[in-house]
């Protein structure tokens, strides 16, 4: 529990750093790098002092495509904030964490319980109504 605790924290600091360089006007891709590179550089040193890192051709290519798949959905968020808002573009983000769960019921034959359901339609539920805001608080601006 405490793991899942540090994750949510630390998952909310790190988001904290884009909206930072959002209200400073930084770079967001040069942001983005940053704090994937220094995360990776860390991740590496770590598995380098505790022994944990192994070399496997099966792993190093789930990794590959893992790495590839991860630089194609940071750049296109990239290009969604530079055209958008920062807020909105997170919240429909969030949905990346209801994909998989998608993905097991149909691709894996995983079951899905009355509280994974009933967490899928409020997150997109929410999603829809951050939209909506979001597009009011648009058209308000440009009169």
């Amino acid at each position: 529990m405490l793991f899942l605790v540090l994750t949510i924290l630390f998952s909310t600091i790190f988001s904290q750093f884009y909206k930072i360089a959002n209200n400073l006007k930084c770079d967001l891709s040069s942001v983005n790098m940053s704090c994937y590179l220094s995360g990776t550089l860390l991740l590496l040193l770590y598995l380098l002092i505790f022994g944990e890192f192994k070399v496997d051709i099966k792993l190093t290519g789930i990794g590959v495509l893992g790495g590839v798949s991860t630089f194609v959905a940071l750049f296109t968020f990239f290009r969604a904030i530079k055209f958008g808002k920062l807020g909105i573009s997170w919240a429909i983000i969030s949905l990346s964490l209801i994909t998989p769960i998608l993905f097991s019921v149909f691709l894996w034959n995983e079951k899905i319980n009355l509280k994974k359901f009933t967490g899928i339609v409020f997150a997109i539920v929410a999603v829809i109504f951050l939209a909506r805001d979001q597009m009011i608080r648009v058209k308000q601006k440009c009169g």
